[in-house]
């Protein structure tokens, strides 16, 4: 019974036993969406590329008008071609719509490619103002705040770092 006794006391002092964890490394965290979307070189990217993107979306609903009404006048003149006639203007007309789908997709993975090359461009440039930030304020990581759950306000350096790029990237 005493041995008993022993062993319930010593698993009894182990789970009351509280280890604390301290750690001097700085962890922070910031809103580079926030960043992104409102400092003065993010703005100036999404507002070329949504320059571009109604440019390219009326080039494109130009084109799509275009092609409706060949098709509807098409198929208005089926009753007076002869069949011959009409397969070679349907097959004309199917080129068509396979040059414009053609046409589209180009045209979308271009504007793909360039609003990628020019994220990423946002973020080179910000990458040393990051480090430099980090130096001097003896930071070791910082962590995009949509992958935090719950912190503490005052790791939250979305502002400074708002502040410093738009002072730097001017």
């Amino acid at each position: 019974m005493n041995y008993i006794l022993k062993k319930i006391i010593i698993i009894f002092f182990f789970l009351n036993l509280t280890i604390s964890a301290y750690s001097n490394e700085t962890i922070a965290y910031l809103d580079i969406d926030y960043i992104f979307k409102n400092s003065n070189l993010g703005k100036q990217i999404v507002l070329n590329l949504n320059e571009e993107n109604k440019k390219n979306l009326l080039q494109l609903k130009k084109k799509e008008n275009e092609l409706k009404k060949i098709e509807k006048e098409l198929t208005n003149k089926k009753k007076f071609l002869t069949d011959e006639e009409f397969k070679k203007n349907l097959n004309e007309f199917n080129s068509s719509i396979k040059l414009f789908r053609k046409n589209k997709n180009e045209l979308v993975g271009s504007f793909e490619r360039k609003k990628n090359n020019q994220i990423s461009d946002f973020f080179k440039k910000i990458n040393p103002i990051l480090k430099e930030y980090m130096t001097a304020n003896s930071i070791k990581i910082i962590i995009d705040k949509k992958n935090v759950l719950i912190a503490k306000e005052k790791l939250d350096i979305t502002d400074s770092i708002f502040n410093l790029i738009n002072e730097k990237l001017n």
